[in-house]
């Protein structure tokens, strides 16, 4: 049998007919070594990283690579758009927080019974069971393939409310542990088949995988220790731009995402586009001011501008704060008052490792980011018709570099592992 075996699908159409199920096999084989592949790759790059193997616990964040939040087309041409909670009297906030919700589910522990030091369960590779142990109310990125998924989600019109995952899901019948040399920690039960023998079950790290056979792979978020740990762990992704690993929780802030596909379009006129760059200022911008009081602009070396906590002046566009911001807007400070001066995390993710990200914390300055027409948020050179830049500064190259973040202060002179990196989303929070 041929490792990637395990990945296959199975469950061929019996009563179609032979060029069909053919065709599913041949599909089912290509994405199985597929997924081989994409795991191969993971535990290489899991063995260089020690310091992330921490034991799973319950509460533990999960993501499934083929989660999303579009609509789904079925193999019959039917859209399942799905349904968000309506807003709450709190605002759009509340349905931010509930999309960015919807993308993962919490690992609930049910195999054994037994607490950490902290009083938690922890988690072992049996915590696989859909519906017990995890959940996901989102659509998936892969189609119905065979008729009875189909014909299960044709039989649950609530699919616009829970979305198609749960009826697409066939989940592994235990997680994946990455080879070592090591041993895993270990928990011992009753078995439950036999009560006079005991039953021996690994327990699962941030390294652990587990495989859906419709083709998604489940990979830990976060630990789910973080709550019992007063500080996030810091890392320095350049020698002056210290960021903190994970993904923030996002309470109370306002997601802000852009297309990756569209800004990769960029790459056709200028090939080294990133993530960030920077806009050279020494301090507040005077039309900002008035917006700024009682806040500090403070230059932490190299011109690199802080708050007193140490968080980044950030300048970024329109569409940031204001989703349907007009193309005959100006981009001047007034028509953003109440956010100037707001707390800005900005969520980075690792290419090389999908599942790594790391968040930093910033602050808006108020300086906008006019050359964003007409997406609003990552730069295209285009300046908006009727900004103050316009005519100054009007379309050219040498504006396009697809940057998301433009540190407010001066070009520090170190990039370190900056590029290594990319834009996942933004997090804005109302000004306090």
């Amino acid at each position: 049998m041929e490792k990637w075996e395990k990945y296959l699908e199975g469950d061929y159409d019996e009563n179609g007919n032979l060029i069909e199920k053919y065709k599913q096999r041949k599909d089912d084989e290509q994405q199985a070594k597929e997924i081989e592949e994409q795991i191969e790759k993971m535990y290489d790059y899991y063995k260089k990283r020690a310091d992330i193997k921490k034991y799973l616990i319950d509460g533990a964040v999960l993501r499934c690579n083929q989660a999303t939040l579009e609509p789904f087309e079925m193999s019959d041409g039917t859209v399942i758009q799905l349904e968000f909670d309506e807003e709450t009297e709190t605002g759009s906030e509340e349905k931010k927080i509930t999309q960015k919700e919807r993308r993962y589910t919490e690992l609930h522990v049910t195999s054994n019974d037994q607490t950490t030091d902290n009083g938690s369960l922890q988690a072992t590779v049996f915590d696989c069971i859909q519906g017990e142990n995890i959940e996901f109310r989102c659509n998936c990125k892969l189609v119905d393939d065979r008729k009875e998924e189909y014909q299960s989600i044709k039989d649950h019109p609530e699919c616009a409310k829970k979305g198609v995952c749960q009826y697409l899901m066939k989940l592994n019948d235990r997680w994946e542990n990455l080879p070592t040399n090591g041993k895993y920690e270990t928990i011992t039960v009753p078995d439950s088949e036999n009560k006079t023998k005991e039953k021996i079950m690994e327990c699962i790290t941030m390294t652990s995988v587990l495989f859906c056979k419709h083709g998604g792979l489940i990979t830990p978020v976060n630990s789910g220790q973080k709550r019992f740990n007063a500080q996030p762990e810091s890392i320095y992704i350049a020698s002056w731009l210290k960021g903190y690993k994970g993904e923030p929780t996002a309470s109370g802030g306002i997601i802000v995402e852009y297309s990756a596909e569209e800004r990769s379009k960029l790459k056709e006129i200028k090939p080294g586009i990133d993530w960030y760059s920077y806009e050279d200022q020494s301090g507040k911008n005077p039309n900002c001011a008035p917006y700024l009081i009682g806040q500090e602009f403070i230059n932490a070396g190299k011109g690199v501008l802080v708050d007193e906590k140490g968080r980044y002046w950030l300048t970024l566009g329109p569409k940031v704060f204001i989703p349907d911001y007009p193309d005959a807007g100006k981009c001047e400070a007034d028509e953003f008052g109440k956010y100037i001066g707001c707390r800005v995390d900005v969520v980075l993710q690792l290419m090389e490792n999908e599942d790594e990200y790391v968040y930093i914390e910033c602050l808006w300055s108020g300086n906008i980011k006019a050359h964003t027409y007409n997406n609003g948020i990552y730069q295209t050179g285009h300046p908006y018709p009727e900004s103050s830049i316009a005519k100054t500064q009007p379309y050219s190259e040498d504006y396009v570099n697809g940057s998301i973040v433009e540190f407010t202060g001066k070009d520090p002179g170190d990039t370190g592992d900056m590029s290594k990196y990319i834009v996942k989303y933004l997090i804005i929070y109302p000004k306090q």
